[in-house]
């Protein structure tokens, strides 16, 4: 029997909820992860209510601001945790179906990528704390969605709000977001294309540099890292078994979809992770702080 859309997209939010709501009702009344502690620590200490607007916008706290709302709501710090994992895991996976659906792909073959996106080792481990990081992806997501459907009126003005809602959420995601947009304006041909592609990217593009300008030491301030090896090959080598523990098990089904993985805008997330992935064996001296996320985040177009 053929699986039907509607069915196919309800078990595509509902799967990866109870798969995600099971270890929450396991550990009750405990939130699992480490960040999540520190989403219920900024509810709790009421560090946001006190913070000036502009300054509400200099960090990506749209998810302390969704928590601490919560928290207010429920009178409860880590209730909030419990119930935003599930949430959350299940819109990305409902993000995803749409996606593929909009893309091309049968709803069978859809819910199959909704599912290995939320459901893989790789991806639990995401929605165990990444909560920002989830938070951003669906945007992100959303924003690819409106892309494969030119058609839709205010498509273009939806992408900009979705743009900077992804760069108050999560660094990361915007910068795959700006890499996709920048690859995607290149591709047009004619100036106005161009000029309507970039301004969808334009609101994020503001905020991020907002975000990482330093105004007292008039400098773009981005984390990096010394990272200790012994050689190039050394650090090239530890990045390629990680990525390898990370999706071997997924060969057969990444050599099957290569050709959509080639595809934009797969392959813009694509690349722009493994660059970002790589590049402490690049250039040791000042690698990102956080590069293993990179390697993480290529769990959803692979």
């Amino acid at each position: 029997m053929r699986l039907s859309d509607r069915r196919a997209c309800a078990a595509a939010f509902l799967v990866p909820l109870a798969a995600r709501a099971l270890p929450e009702v396991l550990s009750w009344p405990y939130p699992i992860g480490f960040d999540t502690l520190m989403y219920a620590g900024y509810a709790v200490s009421g560090i946001l209510q006190e913070t000036p607007i502009p300054l509400l916008f200099k960090k990506t706290s749209l998810l302390y601001l969704v928590y601490t709302l919560l928290h207010e709501a429920l009178g409860d710090p880590l209730l909030p945790a419990k119930i935003l994992g599930p949430l959350l895991t299940a819109a990305v996976g409902y993000a995803v179906y749409k996606l593929a659906r909009r893309t091309g792909f049968e709803p069978g073959t859809a819910l199959l990528a909704s599912l290995l996106a939320t459901t893989y080792f790789v991806a639990l481990r995401i929605s165990w704390e990444m909560y920002r990081q989830m938070l951003a992806t669906v945007f992100l997501l959303a924003i690819l969605c409106l892309e494969a459907a030119p058609q839709l009126r205010g498509g273009r003005m939806l992408q900009a709000l979705l743009a900077f809602l992804t760069a108050w959420a999560h660094e990361f995601i915007t910068v795959i977001l700006l890499a996709h947009k920048g690859l995607r304006a290149l591709s047009k041909k004619g100036l106005q294309w161009v000029v309507e592609e970039a301004l969808t990217a334009l609101p994020a593009a503001l905020l991020f540099l907002y975000q990482v300008y330093d105004p007292q030491k008039s400098t773009l301030q981005i984390p990096l890292l010394h990272v200790e090896a012994l050689t190039h090959l050394h650090l090239l080598l530890y990045i390629t078994g990680f990525l390898a523990y990370l999706y071997a098990p997924l060969s057969p089904l990444l050599l099957a979809g290569l050709e959509q993985l080639g595809k934009p805008p797969m392959r813009d997330w694509t690349l722009t992770c493994l660059v970002l992935a790589y590049l402490p064996a690049l250039n040791p001296q000042g690698a990102d702080v956080l590069w293993f996320r990179w390697a993480i985040l290529l769990n959803y177009p692979v």
